[in-house]
């Protein structure tokens, strides 16, 4: 039987950082480059990154963004179901134009685009049945 042996990689030796007098501090410490030890290097590699990213980067979502992003979700879910339904390019807009006076600006804003003929309200359906009725009543009474 053969013994199993593990092999185990070894690195070899790292050469020891050069110590030196940094020029942007003065301090002695391990050097990055010939003139700057690493503390400065990598502060001056940031503020280089800083000075490029000149737009300002909001990291948290209010409340109001969240409101608009699920608005805007919803809005899209049904111009695709419009879509796959086959309804023609005029009638979404038509459509898409009626759901305009709901949306709020920040919405629209996020949607962008041309702005869309706001059409008036729709009015919901009032049950006419009654009106139905009436004329039956009508025709039975004669």
């Amino acid at each position: 039987m053969s013994k199993r042996t593990r092999h185990v990689d070894v690195m070899p030796p790292l050469r020891p950082r050069r110590i030196g007098e940094c020029m942007m501090c003065g301090e002695t410490r391990e050097m990055a480059t010939t003139s700057e030890c690493y503390r400065c290097y990598r502060r001056r590699g940031r503020e280089a990154e800083k000075a490029q990213n000149t737009r300002l980067i909001e990291r948290h979502m209010t409340a109001q963004q969240k409101r608009d992003d699920k608005i805007a979700a919803g809005l899209l879910t049904v111009m695709k179901g419009l879509t796959m339904m086959g309804v023609s390019h005029e009638e979404r807009r038509n459509i898409r134009g009626q759901l305009q006076p709901y949306l709020p600006r920040s919405v629209k804003e996020i949607l962008g685009g041309p702005p869309l003929p706001e059409l008036p309200k729709l009015k919901p359906d009032h049950d006419d049945d009654d009106d139905d009725d009436s004329d039956e009543d009508t025709e039975r009474e004669q």
